[in-house]
């Protein structure tokens, strides 16, 4: 992050794309489920992974599928990043520093900075892995599968 600021304002162009969609929304959420269930089932056992959950009682929508890189892992977040790419599976980094870790928000009144050793180290760990509707169940197989074997 550069500069702070937001913009919640959708553009025409946004809403002429969104609105539709809305209209699919829970195809593409079940879809979505589906996938994240089925990386869930296929990494289930490999050592150092620690993978998504949905809490009893509560929907995820799955835009992302973030898994953690634990120490225990055959190799770090970023080895498995470049594991994976050369293998032709995408993943990425979403959040990589904790707020305060960035120049725009190191004196801004309303970001606290104080000691939080767990999600820094977190934060060092998560690796997003594919998990969009337009998956197969071929695709998100393979994908468990470049996981595995990166990580084997």
């Amino acid at each position: 992050y550069v500069l702070a600021g937001h913009n919640y304002r959708m553009t025409e162009m946004q809403a002429a794309i969104a609105i539709p969609q809305m209209r699919r929304l829970d195809e593409i959420s079940a879809r979505r489920r589906a996938n994240a269930g089925r990386l869930s089932a296929g990494l289930a056992d490999v050592a150092g992974l620690v993978l998504p959950t949905e809490p009893e009682g509560r929907t995820h929508v799955w835009h992302q599928y973030t898994v953690r890189v634990g120490p225990e892992a055959a190799c770090d977040r970023e080895e498995l990043g470049a594991r994976l790419a050369a293998a032709g599976v995408g993943s990425g980094i979403y959040y990589p520093r904790l707020m305060h870790d960035y120049a725009c928000y190191a004196g801004h009144p309303q970001v606290v900075r104080d000691e939080t050793p767990t999600a820094a180290r977190v934060a060092g760990e998560v690796l997003s892995l594919p998990v969009h509707q337009f998956l197969s169940d071929g695709d998100v197989d393979a994908v468990a599968a470049a996981v595995r074997e990166a990580l084997a």
